[in-house]
């Protein structure tokens, strides 16, 4: 993993207040699950994850400190909060579905 990335994303954690349950992070070459992955995935090259988070008000506050301590990249679920920091890719803020492991990005 990325050490700015980690060092970012453990701010926003002490800033929240709220223990992040990390639940995709690195994904290595041989790991990757989906054939896009494989050249535009930011898990590839340690700099993106996604926190498990079901509450609104959670989801908030999560949100909230990762803009905080300077991310601007950020998707949101039902279930869950992705976020990378990979200087390759535009800033945004986006909504996705996850149904049967297949994601669907929505535009807001």
């Amino acid at each position: 993993m990325d050490r700015e990335f980690l060092f970012m994303l453990d701010q926003a954690r002490h800033l929240c207040k709220i223990k992040f349950k990390i639940v995709k992070g690195y994904v290595s070459p041989d790991g990757q699950t989906r054939k896009n992955e494989l050249n535009r995935s930011s898990h590839l090259i340690g700099r993106a994850c996604e926190i498990f988070c079901k509450n609104s008000y959670k989801r908030y506050r999560i949100m909230t400190a990762l803009l905080e301590v300077g991310f601007t990249r950020i998707g949101f679920a039902d279930d869950r909060i992705y976020v990378d920091n990979d200087d390759l890719k535009p800033d945004a803020i986006w909504h996705f579905r996850v149904t049967n492991k297949k994601f669907y990005i929505s535009p807001i």
